[in-house]
């Protein structure tokens, strides 16, 4: 047996003993090439807290602040990614670090303080979420103010306490009477007459007036919604009726009543808000707004077809609108678009400027869709088309005109909803089932309805999404809450380091500590020791 300083050999038995012939082959040295030797970065949830981060006092204080700011933030319509940004931005600027966790209907914040202090967790449930967008316009002010410390802890507390108990902006009469204008709106859309419009007006109108009354005495959003699609399907049952017996000749077309209050029902169900959750990464939340979204859709075909049941039953006679091409011009159309959008705006409570800025928007969507159908010939592509180019507009000026990006993307979609292809195919599927002639099968035309509505969330997502490299805040404190905010959606590479941790690792680890390094010196060594 002979030894050397290098390595051990053995001629015992015949057996050679050294480096196993699994690590090389054909003395290629495998384990260099192939094994992984730069180490991965801590993740900064998971790094050790300094003791002296904040008093308990303190924190408890900027936590009390947080948890108010992220509960309004999602109570007034903000996505669950704005919602956390503003709670990172407020404890980046205290210094803290917080892990925050957004559900559906909840809302917890920790901080692991250090190994020594006990850490700080707070949870509150969120209540009835009621779009507001001009006092989320407001709150995102009051974040910006408290994470440049122009404002101290107490005087945030009391902006906030003011801001949640400031009345709405709109009063309950023209928030009704912009419902209506919508309604009317959505009817002048679809061509209609002027008697048309003005029936659409009045049911839309009391349509407005039996939800929100029907909410105050806290009855179960399907119930709402039901009652909601059955109002507007028995005016038009009550006008089918009325020309039947009394011979009218008035131009009125039912149809369009029960599509425009149906359209101002489908507007609040929230599914662009869960389609940007899904995007984000918050899958928990965007499942529960889509089962809320699925409920109140429920809801409002329960309704219209349990009206339309009852209505056939008794032997109403049916008028539908047998196609459904837009009978007005393009003109109109786009006027149409504009007063929808801005109504729908207003009803939501949005400020003077968000409602031009929405108008706009609104004329853009309409714009797009009409020019998709030019070229595709396909209502879904087309409706995709139009939220696609409203999304990807919103968010890259949202900053600029300094007004909520969900505010924009929610409202400019309103004249795309196919509230008109909806009750057409309910209709000829309830025809269908009682045996009465309809020209037509409803079950296509309900997956069509489908299909647009998830092209609208789906293409107003994505072009927010396809405008985010764009729309990447300059300012540190605001950058790093975005980033963080939007990485639970981002698709991470394998083995990805940040550069700003291997920087870190380069500057912990000096270069004659490297393994590398260390390996190829030592081998050195070895081998002059041998040669000696």
């Amino acid at each position: 047996m002979v030894t050397h300083q290098g390595g051990t050999t053995s001629h015992r038995n015949g057996h050679r003993s050294g480096p196993s012939r699994s690590h090389s082959l054909w003395r290629v040295p495998l384990e260099r090439y192939l094994r992984g030797a730069t180490p991965l970065a801590l993740p900064e949830d998971l790094a050790a807290t300094r003791d002296d981060d904040m008093a308990a006092a303190q924190a408890r204080r900027v936590f009390d602040l947080i948890m108010r700011v992220t509960v309004v933030a999602i109570s007034v319509g903000a996505s669950s990614a704005e919602s956390i940004a503003m709670a990172l931005r407020i404890a980046d600027s205290y210094g803290i670090r917080i892990h925050v966790d957004i559900t559906n209907t909840s809302v917890i914040v920790t901080q692991h303080r250090s190994l020594d202090d006990d850490p700080i967790t707070a949870l509150r449930v969120v209540g009835a979420c009621t779009p507001d967008y001009q006092r989320l316009g407001r709150l995102q002010i009051l974040v910006g103010e408290v994470s440049q410390r122009r404002i101290d802890l107490a005087e945030a507390r009391q902006r906030l306490d003011d801001l949640v108990t400031a009345p709405r902006l709109y009063r309950k009469w023209f928030v009704t009477a912009n419902m209506g204008v919508m309604g009317a709106a959505m009817a002048a859309l679809y061509g209609a007459s002027v008697w048309d419009m003005l029936i659409a007006f009045l049911a839309t109108c009391l349509v407005d007036i039996a939800v929100q009354g029907l909410s105050r005495r806290r009855m179960s959003s399907f119930f709402v919604q039901a009652m909601g699609g059955a109002i507007p399907t028995a005016v038009a049952l009550g006008m089918m009726m009325l020309k039947s017996v009394t011979g009218m000749q008035l131009d009125l077309s039912p149809s369009l009543v029960v599509a425009a209050g149906m359209i101002s029902l489908l507007a609040g169900t929230g599914a662009v808000a869960a389609a940007q959750d899904a995007l984000d990464g918050y899958y928990v939340t965007s499942s529960g707004r889509f089962l809320e979204v699925l409920m109140q859709t429920g809801g409002i075909i329960f309704g219209v077809m349990t009206t339309l049941w009852v209505g056939l039953k008794l032997g109403v006679p049916s008028h539908i609108s047998p196609t459904l091409d837009w009978t007005s011009g393009w003109w109109v159309q786009i006027v149409a678009s504009v007063v929808a959008s801005v109504a729908y705006g207003a009803t939501t409570h949005s400020g003077p400027r968000t409602l031009m800025v929405c108008g706009l928007l609104g004329a853009l969507g309409w714009g797009s869709y009409l020019a998709g159908m030019v070229v595709t010939d396909s209502m879904v592509i087309a409706s995709g088309l139009g939220a696609f180019l409203i999304g990807l507009v919103s968010a890259a000026a949202a900053d600029r005109w300094r007004v909520p990006q969900v505010a924009l993307v929610t409202i400019s979609v309103v004249p795309l909803m196919p509230g008109m292809m909806a009750y057409r195919g309910l209709y000829l599927l309830m025809a269908g089932q009682l045996g009465i002639p309809a020209p037509g099968s409803g079950a296509g035309v309900l997956a069509q309805s489908l299909l647009i509505g998830m092209a609208l969330a789906a293409g107003s997502s994505l072009g927010a999404l396809a405008a985010r490299p764009f729309t990447i805040p300059k300012d540190h404190r605001t950058r790093h809450a975005v980033l963080a905010s939007w990485l639970r959606g981002e698709a991470v590479p394998r083995d990805w380091v940040p550069r700003t941790a291997r920087r870190r690792l380069r500057q912990a680890r000096p270069e004659e500590t490297r393994p590398e390094v260390a390996g190829r010196d030592s081998s050195a060594d070895r081998a002059k020791e041998s040669a000696s």
